[in-house]
């Protein structure tokens, strides 16, 4: 799996094992750099139907103003096939600052406040590769489609920093081996040290 890192200005840098199947959608601050990426990725799609590429490019660029300027550090979409039948999600990952640097406050903190907002379905804390992380799954919805959504909280060793990996699909047939794939992410946290 390929490792996407992002970069925090005064944070440190975050490495995560995003598996290939997701494209990661560009949000360079420039839009010629913003459109340039955007253009390269539906090549290496290999889209070639007209109105195909420009519903997608627009898909793009939708996604990366509604997150300009936000908490959110990367975001990606997949489109692939689960049992002959078509499945979508698409992949957040944010950042938020915390009072400290202590994992276990952290963790025990953030599943009591995910529990109390009434929006998961389960919150629960695990052991995800060296770390313990939040993991809550429930539904959302949005102008009549509902998605299954899970997020992964992963405190970030050593920092006053949480991750947050969120996983959406429409597809509820899907959700258990999309659950996987946070689980997978939220394992591959590291901190890029040079």
């Amino acid at each position: 799996m390929p490792a996407a890192a992002y970069p925090q200005k005064t944070m440190p840098e975050i490495a995560l094992d995003i598996p290939p199947d997701f494209h990661e959608v560009p949000l360079e601050a420039a839009i010629e750099d913003r459109v340039a990426a955007q253009n390269a990725l539906i090549e290496d799609i290999g889209l070639h139907d007209t109105e195909q590429r420009e519903g997608l490019g627009l898909y793009l660029e939708a996604i990366a103003r509604t997150l300009a300027g936000g908490p959110v550090v990367g975001t990606a979409f997949c489109a692939v096939e689960m049992d002959g039948r078509p499945s979508t999600a698409t992949l957040t990952v944010a950042t938020q600052s915390t009072s400290t640097t202590d994992p276990l406050i952290v963790v025990a903190g953030t599943a009591e406040a995910m529990r109390r907002t009434g929006r998961y379905t389960r919150v629960g804390v695990e052991v995800a590769g060296s770390h313990r992380a939040v993991f809550a799954s429930g539904a959302a919805g949005a102008e009549g489609l509902e998605l299954q959504q899970t997020t992964a909280v992963v405190p970030v060793p050593g920092h006053a920093l949480t991750v947050l990996v969120t996983i959406a699909t429409p597809s509820r047939d899907d959700i258990a081996t999309y659950e996987r794939v946070v689980r997978s992410i939220a394992a591959s946290l590291r901190v890029v040290t040079s």
